[in-house]
């Protein structure tokens, strides 16, 4: 029998997402199989391929492959396992040897780490041993949140409940972690689930509570606001009772001062006097007394509006080693709330809370003033680093002065977050200057986060190094957000043989962008058809002219309307000037879908749209084919990959997306964090944002 050689058409195969990791895996196996065979062939690194000197630029491990080198090999791993299973055979995981075992010295180290960049370090220990003991996550997120880490918390506790999904401390901590960054809708949401499902403890109590306080506080009297302040009241009670019944003397404490504020912000004084006296007694039992008894001693202080003792027991809190900076806000937050209802100044107290700042480092050093090499410069640096205490930093690595600048903070025992312009082996580093790729990888493993502007570049260029920028500053002020924190803006400037910051204290609403280049970045919208895949072929008529022709009354009634706007069958591709038109149309457009009713157009009830946004550098181009103006880049693709992994009727929008919106001061919707998704086509995790109106409703 003749052998067929035909090509196997793969187009039609669907890639099961059990089958994602795979992929990657395979991809670095293949590649690291054949850099092995090429060393055994005496080939050896070089910057061009060199077939006569045996020289290669990808004679390096899969890890330091650029980003369109891992992409090509991830490409051909995916087209092999779709033509395996093309030919009819499965593909089935290996046998597991069974996840790691969980020690209690462990947990104990876990729970003494001072560092966001170990707490990272640990997390990955843990999913590289696969170890599935949910205290595990439970610790590392709580360690997260009272490091002011709410995102990250989120993301560890989410990671835990895929393995122990009923797991009540990790849904706990999850609520906890989603209402600490500001998505409250759907931390009440997670919290009210728990609580309804039987889990009425006194901590679940408490969280639930918190969010309906929550709510109250963003929503007027007009619509559900008072109702919501209170269910917050009458939780709180609750939780402060059966806590009081049960000898929780923690519990007691925490809820009983809640019900004390709230009954003071309902207008009544008595009875949240009589409560914040019960509060006092019971924060008395605590011996020796501990960061939240006397934090709750002052607030009830503050209750019966005595303000200078509420001074003295903020101050006595603010002396425990255990205070962390994200209790140090919520504390200073809530003191500022009871202020400003007693009629005093919002922020007399502030002085009682070391909330440090958020600082955002610009580093105003050009190469011709740069020190000669990487040691030079993390020498000069040491000037520069602050020795008052533990400080967040905000920095974009350019080139090799800033990544010595940012080794010598995290040195001094700061918290360092990057954001680098292309993949770590296209920053501009070389080798001459002191800078090794193990060096980079060294230092950026240490930083809290690592984000990276435009991954498939090659080099960057004048507008995506002020993307990097837009990315750095909207980064940090989601962060001074989250802990109602100040943003400092910081110069870094060469002094003498060393090096100095000059600071600008302002506010996060205070906050003002970059001046745009010429080329500016644009916004990216992608959506999808969801169920379009059930429609007969009577019905495909009536989609075109109903549902297609609904998005065209959108397009023609918004005052946001796209620069341009393409369709494909049941996908869209809309491109705009400005995140504010991007943001706003998105909302328009998701309420016009969802509030149609499509079975009665003959269309299947369940009709909906998926909708992604997201935020970069793009080229403008004249299409040689259309005629016509177009948008292209590897920022437009990046939307595409976040919208199949919408829910339908949401809007979700990219990391990049959030933080522009944040830089640029954009207040005309909210994003509420959602958590690291994995994408489309297993292109890996991406921060991803829920984006919701700001009117006046969940």
């Amino acid at each position: 029998m003749e052998e067929d050689n035909r090509p196997i058409d793969t187009r039609h195969v669907e890639l099961p997402e059990r089958l994602v990791p795979l992929t990657e895996r395979l991809a670095a196996n293949v590649h690291n199989h054949w850099m092995q065979q090429r060393l055994a062939e005496d080939w050896h690194y070089g910057p061009q391929r060199d077939d006569t000197h045996k020289e290669s630029p990808v004679l390096v491990p899969y890890d330091q492959l650029p980003e369109s080198e891992k992409e090509y090999d991830r490409i051909t791993a995916i087209e092999t396992v779709k033509s395996i299973l093309a030919l009819g055979f499965t593909i089935n995981p290996p046998a597991s040897s069974g996840p790691a075992e969980l020690t209690d010295e462990m947990l104990k180290q876990w729970e003494s780490l001072h560092s966001v960049s170990d707490l990272l370090l640990a997390r990955r220990l843990v999913l590289e041993k696969n170890i599935s003991d949910p205290r595990a996550y439970r610790t590392l997120a709580q360690q997260l949140l009272r490091k002011g880490e709410p995102l990250i918390a989120y993301d560890v506790a989410s990671d835990g409940l895929k393995l122990a999904e009923g797991d009540v401390r990790l849904r706990q901590l999850q609520g906890l972690a989603l209402a600490r960054s500001g998505a409250t809708s759907p931390a009440n949401r997670i919290l009210a689930a728990l609580w309804e499902a039987g889990h009425k403890d006194p901590e679940t109590t408490g969280m639930l509570a918190r969010t309906n306080k929550d709510l109250w506080l963003m929503l007027c009297e007009k619509c559900e606001g008072r109702g919501h302040l209170e269910r917050a009241h009458e939780l709180y009670r609750s939780g402060y009772d059966n806590a009081r019944a049960s000898g929780d003397v923690n519990g007691g404490i925490y809820n009983g001062i809640n019900a004390a504020s709230t009954a003071l912000l309902m207008g009544d004084k008595e009875g949240a006097a009589r409560l914040a006296g019960d509060v006092i007694a019971l924060c008395d039992c605590c011996t020796p007394p501990n960061y939240w008894s006397l934090a709750s001693k002052a607030e009830a202080k503050l209750v019966c509006h005595d303000l200078q003792a509420a001074e003295d027991f903020y101050c006595q809190a603010m002396q425990c080693c255990e205070a962390s900076s994200g209790d140090v806000s919520a504390t200073r937050k809530q003191a500022r709330l009871l202020l400003n209802h007693l009629g005093e100044d919002s922020q007399a107290l502030d002085h009682c809370f070391p909330v440090p700042a958020i600082r955002v480092l610009r580093s105003a050093l050009r190469m011709a003033q740069a020190p000669q090499n990487y040691e030079e410069a993390r020498r000069q640096a040491e000037s520069a680093v602050p020795k008052d205490g533990k400080h967040f930093f905000y920095a974009c690595v350019l080139a090799y002065p800033d990544l010595a600048v940012m080794e010598a903070f995290l040195d001094g025992g700061h918290e360092v977050h990057v954001v680098l312009p292309v993949s770590p082996d296209g920053c501009p580093m070389p080798d001459e200057h002191g800078v090794s790729p193990e060096k980079l990888k060294a230092v950026l493993d240490r930083c809290a986060s690592v984000l990276v502007a435009s991954g498939l570049r090659a080099k960057s260029s004048v507008i995506n190094t002020q993307y990097s920028e837009w990315l750095r500053d909207g980064s940090a002020l989601l962060h001074a957000q989250s802990l109602d924190a100040e943003l400092v803006m910081e110069d870094l400037l060469r002094d003498g043989a060393g090096m100095r910051l000059a600071a600008a204290r302002i506010s996060p609403a205070g906050y003002k962008p970059p001046m745009a280049a010429k080329e500016r970045v644009r916004a990216i919208l992608f959506a999808d058809a969801v169920n379009f895949s059930r429609l007969n072929e009577d019905q495909v008529e009536t989609f075109s002219r109903d549902f297609l022709g609904a998005i065209a009354a959108v397009i023609q009634r918004s005052m946001h309307k796209p620069l341009l706007q393409k369709t494909w069958g049941d996908g869209l591709c809309f491109v705009f000037e400005t995140l504010s038109d991007a943001g706003q149309f998105a909302l328009e457009l998701r309420d016009r879908i969802v509030g149609t009713d499509w079975a009665a157009l003959g269309l299947p009830k369940e009709l909906s749209l998926r909708i992604a946004l997201h935020a970069g550098p793009v080229f403008e181009i004249m299409d040689p084919v259309t005629g016509r103006t177009d948008f292209t880049g590897v920022h437009v693709s990046r939307g595409a990959r976040i919208e199949p992994k919408t829910p339908p009727g949401q809007v979700y929008a990219s990391e990049n997306f959030a933080a522009m919106a944040a830089a640029q001061h954009v207040t005309d919707f909210r994003c509420e964090y959602v958590g690291q998704l994995p994408l489309a086509k297993g292109y890996g995790t991406f921060g991803t944002y829920h984006v919701t109106s700001r009117e006046c409703r969940l």
